[in-house]
């Protein structure tokens, strides 16, 4: 997996056709090394027809494109690479080997409404997704918090399956959330389990937020000792304000 950023030119020194032999000299490097897809993300149209004529295609619901080394469409690649393979998923605290790998795992089409409510993350078939590069240092951020925890799910093959976030909400309170692969989900199970864990050993009290919209998730967290606390709320996704229930943890 690869991922192109920060592409600039002088504003002295554009029309020059600079910044398409940049990008066509990175993405050649790449398929040098064997790699497989470039990701990268604009919302930018004059870009975007440049990174067209490179090869890289827009995913539907988001503003990133990839292109991949043998020229499939990426959404054929993001299936081919969650194919299910063998072998128990094994968790880790999240490390810059995650980096690239949650770029295909936010932009699958989950069927959950919001993937992590702590990140203010949402499923592609509801939302537009206009974070690529950006992923990784938003969890990243959320992990060095006092409190903040963030773990991933990992096949044996080394791809990012799932992820699952701690986040502190006040003194001696922490909210727990997270999403997984639909072909991986229980892999979801096991990283929220090992975070409540992780939270309950350190005293805090544990709750989460859910979306309306998400019963399986309810649904989830209810069969791991959550129950509905107090009532609805309102959260904010992408801009949208979005009906939710909040849960805490009683115990199993």
């Amino acid at each position: 997996l690869g991922g192109v950023g920060e592409v600039a030119v002088d504003d002295a020194h554009r029309k020059q056709g600079l910044a398409t032999r940049l990008c066509r000299q990175a993405r050649d490097w790449f398929w040098g090394q064997r790699g497989e897809v470039v990701f990268l993300g604009t919302v930018n149209p004059a870009a975007a027809r440049i990174y067209r004529r490179l090869g890289w295609n827009r995913l539907p619901g988001t503003t990133v494109m990839a292109a991949t080394r043998v020229g499939a469409w990426p959404e054929s690649f993001l299936v081919d690479h969650f194919r299910s393979g063998s072998g128990e998923v094994s968790l880790r605290p999240l490390d810059a080997a995650a980096r690239l790998p949650i770029i295909p795992l936010v932009l699958v089409a989950h069927p959950w409404q919001v993937l992590d409510v702590n990140l203010g993350l949402s499923s592609i078939r509801f939302t537009r997704q206009d974070r690529c590069m950006s992923l990784y240092p938003l969890y990243q951020r959320l992990a060095e918090l006092p409190g903040g925890q963030v773990m991933a799910a990992w096949t044996p093959d080394g791809r990012l399956v799932g992820l699952a976030s701690a986040c502190p909400r006040s003194p001696g309170v922490v909210r727990l959330d997270g999403f997984s692969h639909p072909q991986f989900l229980d892999s979801w199970d096991v990283l929220i389990r090992s975070l409540l864990r992780r939270c309950l050993q350190q005293g805090a009290t544990v709750c989460a937020v859910v979306s309306s919209e998400d019963e399986e998730k309810r649904a989830r967290f209810a069969a791991i000792g959550f129950v509905v606390d107090d009532g609805t709320e309102e959260i904010t996704i992408a801009e949208d304000r979005l009906s939710a229930q909040r849960l805490a943890y009683r115990g199993e």
